[in-house]
C-alpha cells in the first residue's frame, strides 16, 4: 500500500510539472484576460528555451520515480532476524497445518 501511494504521488509530482514553464511563458505572453493590456510579445522568443527546460524537468521527475522504486524493492529489509546463524527463534504467527 505504501509503494501504491508512492507511485501514484510521483506520478502526479510527473504530470503537474509537464509544461508549466512553457505555459507560463504563454501565459505573459498573451496577457491577462479581458483586455489583455498587460500582453508582453518579447517572451514568445522564451519558448525555445522552456520546451527543454519542462523535458529537463520531466526527465528529473523520472529518475526520483526510478530511484524511489530502487530503494523500495532493494535488499535493506533484511535482518539479523532472517539470518541463518541467528540462534534466536523468529517470531511471528505460528500457524498449524492440518
Amino acid at each position: 500500500m505504501k509503494i501504491a501511494i508512492l507511485y501514484g504521488l510521483v506520478l502526479l509530482l510527473c504530470l503537474q510539472g509537464v509544461g508549466c514553464t512553457s505555459i507560463h511563458v504563454i501565459e505573459k505572453a498573451q496577457g491577462t484576460p479581458p483586455k489583455r493590456e498587460d500582453a508582453k510579445p518579447a517572451y514568445y522568443l522564451l519558448l525555445p528555451l522552456s520546451a527543454p527546460l519542462d523535458v529537463a524537468l520531466l526527465t528529473a521527475g523520472g529518475i526520483f520515480f526510478l530511484w524511489a522504486w530502487s530503494e523500495s524493492n532493494g535488499d535493506d529489509d533484511y535482518s539479523v532476524a532472517d539470518s541463518s546463524d541467528s540462534k534466536e527463534e523468529k517470531g511471528g504467527l505460528k500457524v498449524k497445518r492440518p
